[in-house]
Order: C-alpha cells, then structure tokens, then sequence
C-alpha cells in the first residue's frame, strides 16, 4: 500500500508541474533576441570593418605629443614613430583583429550635441587607421561613469559610442612602451 501511495505522489506532482509548463511557461514571451525582427538592447556596432591586407599604417596620438605609428607592408609591421625598429607582431595580433574590425558596445547617441560634455573636443586619444580605400579616425574621450568603457567617436560620423576599456587600454600601453620586437639576450655563459 505504502508503494501505490508514493507512486500516487509522484505522479499527481508530475501531472501539476506538466500543467504549470503547458499553461504558464508555454504563455511567455520569448527573449528579445529569440523574437524574429526584435533586436535586443543595447547592441553591439560596427564602427568599421577593415582588412589587414588593405592596412598600410597606424598611428596612435595621445596627451604631450606621444605619437605612436605602425607601418605594414609586405606582411611585416614596424614601429616608424617613436624609433624606427621591427614590431612585436606575436604581440600585436590579439589587439590588431579587434582594431580592424571594431565593434562598440552599443550607440549612445544618433548626433553628439556637445562633444565637449564627453572631451571629444580635446580627445585623450586617437586612433588613424589608413588604408587603400581611406583613413578612418576615432577620437577617444573620457571614460564612462562605471569606467568600464570610454566614449568614441569616428571621424565623420555623428553618433557617440561606447567602446570596451580593454580596446583603448591596449592604444594607450602602445604610447607608453611602443610594442618593439624585444631585443635577444645573450645567453649565459656556462
């Protein structure tokens, strides 16, 4: 008797959690991003999409005149500016795919009405990316205020967008210590 009863529980919770699935959770509402012509909020945006076969240089400017610039050709990178050396290219790989195809964490805004208000006028850093079809600029401002981003802009373009931190991260380490090709040591005597 005991087994019918346990059997009876079961079943009977089987039978309502059924039902609460069939009846409620079915009722629901996808997510905005499973829901066909929704796009969910905030979305990512490509600033621009570049290949590294049409690249020809680089150039990083940041406060007190720090200039940074890469050159490419035949396949190889090289730091022109501060000094005239080979390029760290194991190094520069990971942050040239992100800056080649940039995409922001979303748009702020369709028309930037006071550049000053986000210190594009007086960027902290811009970046120039020339091509074969062009040069395509950002003008990096001030950091958002979780500091988790900063706001750009792109040269030509009204709209303001926020850009990951990491991404200007690695432009401003670029006019600290430009990514030189490290000089070998000479081994140790034994």
């Amino acid at each position: 008797m005991k087994r019918g009863k346990t059997t009876l529980i079961v079943a009977g919770i089987f039978c309502a959690l059924l039902a609460y699935v069939l009846l409620v959770e079915d009722k629901k509402e996808p997510p905005p991003e499973l829901r066909p012509g929704v796009t969910p909020s905030p979305t990512p945006a490509l600033i621009f999409d570049i290949a590294l076969a049409d690249v020809r240089a680089l150039e990083v400017r940041g406060g007190a005149n720090q200039v940074t610039r890469l050159t490419y050709a035949d396949g190889t990178w090289r730091v022109a500016l501060p000094e005239d050396a080979p390029a760290n290219e194991a190094a520069l790989a990971w942050t040239m795919s992100d800056l080649l195809r940039l995409e922001a964490r979303q748009i702020v805004s369709e028309q930037v009405s006071d550049p000053a208000a986000y210190t594009l006028d007086v960027p902290a850093l811009t970046l120039a990316i020339e091509a074969r079809a062009g040069t395509e600029t950002i003008h990096v401002g001030r950091e958002t205020p979780d500091g988790s981003a900063f706001y750009i802009q792109r040269q030509g373009d009204p709209r303001l967008y926020i850009i990951d931190h990491y991404k200007v991260d690695a432009l401003l380490e670029w006019l600290a210590q430009p990514p030189y090709l490290p000089t070998p040591t000479p081994a140790a005597a034994s």
